[in-house]
């Protein structure tokens, strides 16, 4: 599966190079307490594109919260779908390493 490209909404340009790109450099999904909900944090960072090798802004990013998402998941679809998939792997992974019956 290739990785998506995803543009910029502010490309940033310097000599000779543009930005225009979104890389999804790390995704964090803290959920501590089992009665309470979970935060999704995603990093994004502008990357360049030229003679087919990417570069990454220097840039540390900007980080994007998505709290509460088991409970959003109710009423957004994609936020559930996306929910879904992700525990029918953690479980697949989980039954693999005998963690999980």
């Amino acid at each position: 599966m290739a990785i998506p490209v995803l543009n910029s909404a502010h490309p940033v340009t310097v000599p000779s190079k543009t930005y225009d790109r979104i890389w999804v450099e790390e995704v964090v999904i803290s959920a501590p307490d089992p009665n309470g909900d979970a935060e999704a944090r995603v990093k994004l960072r502008r990357f360049s594109v030229a003679a087919g090798v990417a570069e990454l802004e220097a840039s540390p990013g900007e980080w994007v919260s998505v709290p509460d998402i088991l409970n959003a998941a109710e009423t957004d679809a994609d936020l559930a779908l996306v929910v879904n998939a992700l525990m029918a792997y953690v479980a697949k992974v989980g039954r693999a390493n005998d963690i999980i019956q």
